[in-house]
């Protein structure tokens, strides 16, 4: 039935299953993970085989998935029953056939640790070729239990699934798209704003909780939930879309979470005229975030379509309304900005901080690496610093050797790194990379970063952006 897709795909892009095509498009991995790594991702395999709905963001009760597992725990006992009473006896002619079956199940997912090794986004979906051999293996084991209670048993299972599929599209999916309920005015402890969007839409305040309360303001891998309260006066004939967007002192956009109001489920064409509509967006501050640094919260409305933003009044620079400003900290207790990159087993940058982010042209950048020795090293090593632009343009750099000397750090050592070096008088005001990298001091041979737990691997490795201001005269 499918062969006219292999041969359309064979035709078209010269592969017949048109992979080749796909992993240019969704990307490939540059190091496949690790086998700990894939199997740390079968974990969601194993959910989504199950049920997770949405865009991946539905999940069933976390007891559903633990009772599943007892009933497959309970199959794949039932089957080794089975084979050991069929051990003790002549094999039955069913043996072969489950021995093909085991086959089949174990290439099919063989194949899936292979992908997942390739390329992100594995999925439960990717078992499905294996359910037809999976079902008969389950009814192959389950007849190893004692006919007794197998009967009942294995009826009670097929209802409580039968029950559970009736059951999650009213009790898990409906009421994560079930709209808010609208009031007929802004909550008492909602901090109130005026700002209007395009003729008629207000933007009356907005909540915001974290999920560690501080107050030292937000830190690295904070959850925040934004409340936005609005209300229009007219009838709306049109969609809009809500961006808040969590921005640092850079200008460069930190964290965000762009969506239709109440996460799809109040479409601006639906609500009710000179109501409060309850508008809730999730924040999630990334881990690798730099520390410390002024942020604010930004709020505006655009086009899906078009991505053309309304105006807003009072205006505000390309229509984005910063509704709070707070301070991310440092997360106590850790290196700043903790990181993990790995260069070639030999060393690993587990930390950084600048004196500052924003500085004129001919300013010096001020830094501090911290290192972490892997293993004893036998020759010295150069780190250097550059400040890169469009094109790959070089705007600032300095090549040094580590103090103390490289030669002299023992392995576990965590060495800090005091950097300093000028930004050319001539940058031009804008945003910049700020990139590092470690080679041999006598051979100039780069060192790569390369995979290790919990390290990322980027070449070249850039820290962080800083933005140029016009020289001071």
């Amino acid at each position: 039935m499918g062969g006219w897709w292999y041969a359309r795909n064979l035709a078209l892009y010269g592969d017949p299953t048109g992979l080749n095509l796909m992993l240019d498009i969704v990307g490939r991995y540059r190091y496949p993970p690790s086998w700990a790594e894939v199997i740390v991702q079968f974990q969601g395999v194993w959910r989504s085989f199950w049920g997770v709905f949405g865009w991946f963001n539905i999940e069933l009760p976390a007891w559903i998935y633990a009772m599943l597992g007892g009933v497959v725990l309970a199959v794949v006992a039932g089957g080794l029953l089975r084979l050991l009473r069929e051990a003790r006896t002549a094999p039955s002619p069913a043996s072969l056939s489950i021995g093909w079956l085991l086959l089949w199940v174990g290439i099919v997912l063989a194949a899936l640790a292979n992908w997942i090794r390739i390329t992100p986004g594995a999925q439960g979906r990717l078992i499905f070729p294996a359910l037809p051999a999976l079902a008969v293996l389950a009814a192959w084991s389950w007849q190893g239990w004692p006919r007794r209670w197998r009967v009942w048993a294995g009826w009670g299972m097929v209802a409580g699934l039968a029950t559970l599929s009736i059951a999650v599209p009213f009790t898990v999916i409906r009421p994560t798209y079930q709209p808010p309920p609208v009031l007929t005015a802004l909550p008492d402890d909602a901090i109130p704003l005026n700002v209007t969007y395009g003729q008629a839409i207000h933007l009356l305040g907005y909540q915001v909780t974290q999920s560690r309360a501080s107050q030292r303001g937000l830190t690295p891998g904070d959850e925040l939930t934004v409340i936005l309260f609005w209300r229009s006066e007219v009838p709306l004939t049109d969609d809009y879309s809500v961006f808040v967007h969590l921005v640092g002192s850079d200008g460069l956009i930190i964290a965000q979470d762009d969506s239709f109001p109440a996460g799809g489920a109040w479409a601006t064409s639906q609500w009710p005229v000179g109501a409060v509509v309850v508008d809730g967006h999730q924040i999630s501050v990334p881990a690798t975030t730099y520390a410390p640094d002024e942020v604010a919260l930004h709020v505006g409305l655009y086009r899906f379509e078009t991505g053309e933003r309304l105006p807003s009044f009072p205006p505000a620079a390309e229509d984005s309304v910063p509704i709070l400003t707070t301070r991310i900290e440092p997360r106590p207790g850790v290196l700043p900005n903790a990181t993990c990159v790995n260069f070639s087993n030999q060393l690993t940058l587990v930390g950084y901080e600048l004196e500052k982010r924003v500085l004129p042209a001919r300013d010096a950048i001020r830094m501090t690496l911290y290192w972490q020795v892997d293993r004893p090293l036998d020759r010295p090593y150069t780190s250097f610093d550059q400040v890169v632009g469009e094109s790959d343009r070089i705007w600032g750099q300095r090549d040094t050797q580590p103090m103390p000397e490289s030669g002299r750090w023992e392995p576990g050592q965590i060495v800090r790194d005091h950097k300093e070096f000028q930004v050319s008088q001539d940058t031009p005001p804008g945003l910049y990379e700020l990139r590092i990298g470690v080679y041999d001091s006598k051979t100039h041979e780069l060192l790569e970063t390369v995979p290790s737990p919990g390290c990322i691997t980027m070449d070249p490795v850039t820290l962080t952006r800083v933005r140029v201001l016009p020289r001071v005269r």
